[in-house]
Parts: C-alpha cells; sequence; structure tokens
C-alpha cells in the first residue's frame, strides 16, 4: 500500500493515522477469528504505519493517545483471551516506545512494557504457544541489560538515578515471575520450557549482580536494600488478594477502581501500581493500565509547562536586554 497522499500534509497526516487504526483494528478482528497470521501481517503494516507518520508528526504524545491510547482502553473487550490480547498489547507497547519524546521517557516505559511482556509469556504457555513463548522469553532476557548500557550513557545524574532505581526493580519483579513460571512448570513432567525458565532465572541471577555492581555508586542504600533484604511489600499483596476476591473481569475492575478511591495515593503511585499490575491477570491489568496511562499523561503535561515556563523566561530575559 502506498504512504504517498496526495493532499495537505495536516489532512494526509490524519488520513494515515486513520489507516494505522484501520490495520490494528483489522488485526483485532482476524486475531477473534483464530486467522493469528494475518492479523500479524495487519499489525506490522500498522507499525510501519506508525514509523511513517512521526517522521512528520511534531506532537508525538497527541499521536500516542490517537494510536496507542484509545486502543489499550478498549482491548480487553474486543478479544476473548489473554493469549489473543498479549498479541495486541505488546504491538502496542512497541508502538508507545517509538513515540516517547526522550531517552528517558523511552527507558521508563520499556521497563513497564517488559514486566508486561514477562507476563504474557505465562498466558502463552498457558495458551499452548510454545514458540512464541519461547522467543518471547529469550527477549527478556536481554532487555534490562541493554537498558543498563543506555542509561549509562547518560550525562544527567538524578535521571540516572530514576533509572537505575527503575531498571533495579524491574530485574528483581522479573526474578520472582520467573521463579513462580518456574514452580508451575515444575509441576509438569518435562515441560519443554522448563529448561530454558530455569536457565533464564539463573541468568537473570548473574546480571542483577552487575547492575547492583553498576548501580551501587550512585545509589548505595537502594543496592543495600535490595540485596540484604527483599521483603513482598505487604501492600501490594494486600491490595491483590482484595482484587482476586472477585472471579469476574468486571468484578475485578469494579473492586480496583473501589479500592484505588478509597486509597487515593495508590492511585497516584506509579511504582505501587505498576507492582499491583504485575500480579494480576490480563484483565485485571488494563485497569491498572488505565490509571498508570493517566500518570504518565499528567507527567507529560508537567513537563510541557515547565519547558514553557523556560521558554517565556528566556523570552523575557531577552526582551529585558534588549531594552
Amino acid at each position: 500500500m502506498s504512504l504517498a497522499l496526495s493532499f495537505g500534509e495536516e489532512s494526509g497526516t490524519n488520513a494515515q493515522i486513520n489507516i494505522a487504526n484501520e490495520r490494528l483494528n483489522e488485526a483485532i478482528v482476524l486475531i477473534g477469528q483464530g486467522e493469528t497470521a494475518r492479523a500479524k501481517l495487519a499489525l506490522m503494516e500498522y507499525q510501519n504505519l506508525v514509523r511513517h507518520i512521526t517522521e512528520a508528526e511534531s506532537d508525538l504524545p497527541n499521536l500516542s493517545n490517537q494510536v496507542v491510547t484509545t486502543h489499550k482502553k478498549t482491548l480487553v473487550a474486543a478479544l476473548p483471551g489473554d493469549a489473543e490480547i498479549g498479541i495486541v498489547k505488546q504491538v502496542l507497547n512497541r508502538t508507545e516506545e517509538l513515540l516517547a519524546e526522550d531517552p528517558v521517557e523511552r527507558t521508563e516505559i520499556r521497563l513497564q512494557n517488559g514486566l508486561e511482556d514477562l507476563i504474557h509469556v505465562q498466558d502463552l504457555v498457558e495458551a499452548g504457544e510454545l514458540e512464541s513463548a519461547k522467543e518471547a522469553l529469550i527477549e527478556q532476557e536481554i532487555l534490562a541489560s541493554s537498558l543498563l548500557e543506555q542509561v549509562t550513557l547518560l550525562e544527567n545524574d538524578e535521571q540516572k538515578k530514576v533509572l537505575y532505581r527503575q531498571i533495579l526493580e524491574t530485574q528483581y519483579e522479573q526474578q520472582r515471575l520467573l521463579s513462580e513460571m518456574g514452580r508451575q512448570l515444575a509441576k509438569q513432567t518435562n515441560h519443554p520450557l522448563a529448561v530454558l525458565v530455569e536457565n533464564a532465572h539463573s541468568a537473570l541471577k548473574e546480571d542483577i549482580k552487575h547492575t547492583a555492581a553498576v548501580v551501587r555508586p550512585l545509589l548505595p542504600d537502594v543496592v543495600l536494600s535490595y540485596v540484604v533484604i527483599l521483603p513482598e511489600d505487604e501492600k501490594v499483596i494486600e491490595f491483590v488478594n482484595k482484587v482476586n476476591i472477585y472471579q469476574t473481569a468486571q468484578g475485578q475492575k469494579n473492586q480496583i477502581k473501589r479500592l484505588l478511591s478509597k486509597h487515593l495515593h495508590y492511585a497516584q503511585d506509579q511504582v505501587f501500581l505498576t507492582k499491583v499490575r504485575s500480579r494480576l491477570n490480563s484483565r485485571a491489568q488494563d485497569e491498572i493500565n488505565v490509571y498508570l496511562l493517566d500518570l504518565r499523561r499528567e507527567k507529560v503535561i508537567a513537563k510541557s509547562k515547565v519547558v514553557k515556563r523556560k521558554i517565556d523566561r528566556a523570552k523575557r530575559e531577552r526582551e529585558e536586554r534588549a531594552e
């Protein structure tokens, strides 16, 4: 399909956004019909269109809202099972990374999405999609380590501290998920993924040691708290247990809303929400994602306001000097 459109740049961009969304919706329908191969081709076309749009579009947060956020909010209702949802969600996650405005934001998004991808591995195993699960698991092994290398190149120590902490938290959460997955696979005799999961778990332990060594000069107390004692977050577990009282997706979503309305500070705590999300099933995760997306949007707005204030201040200073 040709991407060259013959009308104005703005209307052309809007037309391409509409086409990209059509391809994504087409993929969702095909997955629902069991035509996964054709769906993946449509998803690939969706991603290629979005990449093309980013070359001309300067308002990336707005573009992300149009081609990613809206779909994440409706995805659970559109597909029947966790494995099917995961196929589309992974593509949306990668697209969201592409549309990040700066390296720090992109790293934060990749870390959050990485945990979702690891949970998706569990869904793939349960659905019998072992080859897809194997590929996703291998990809996960290099995520945090590759991001660590990128973060070490940043010049801003405060940015490094924030991202180092998140990388370490992500690796420990990955370790917990792999350990849980290993226990489940061990119950099945000679499961083809059991050895791979065990090896990934062992490799991750070594990666954590390397991360701790890199992070320690800037965050000695954080490294000490992880290495010496790693208590389960009781508040997170309590929250998850209250959600899991309900068996239906709607019941869990309503419970999440009730709990976060009652404990407003949890709704504003990105770390808490991310930990909760990693312990819930895919359908409940999407309700948590709504809150995380809102927090991320607020962060982008706040960042834009700071930039605008700096621009206004610089303008005033230039005018004063001119006088």
